[in-house]
């Protein structure tokens, strides 16, 4: 068996649940957060000027959104990960 040094308590079946689906749910944000900031790369007129405090703003916008998009269902990648994750325990 495998000790958890320094992570503190081990967590009770419920608590993990809650935790895996948080991270799913940020590991989705993440990914739809590159694929919107790849869109906006892509899509770029040359009409304004960027500058890195334009660049800052979107990349915390992108941020917010791709956030609010996983947890109000996302594009599936959190629930195919939780079915993954749940039905490969051991």
């Amino acid at each position: 068996m495998i000790e958890r040094i320094g992570m503190g308590p081990v967590p009770s079946g419920g608590q993990e649940k809650g935790d895996l689906k948080r991270v799913a749910t940020e590991f989705e944000a993440i990914f739809i957060q590159y694929l919107m900031k790849t869109m906006r790369e892509g899509i770029k007129s040359g009409l304004f000027e960027e500058n890195r405090s334009e660049e800052i703003y979107r990349s915390l916008f992108e941020e917010k959104v791709s956030l609010l998009i996983a947890e109000s269902g996302g594009i599936g990648i959190r629930d195919m990960l939780l079915r993954w994750l749940d039905g490969n325990k051991g």
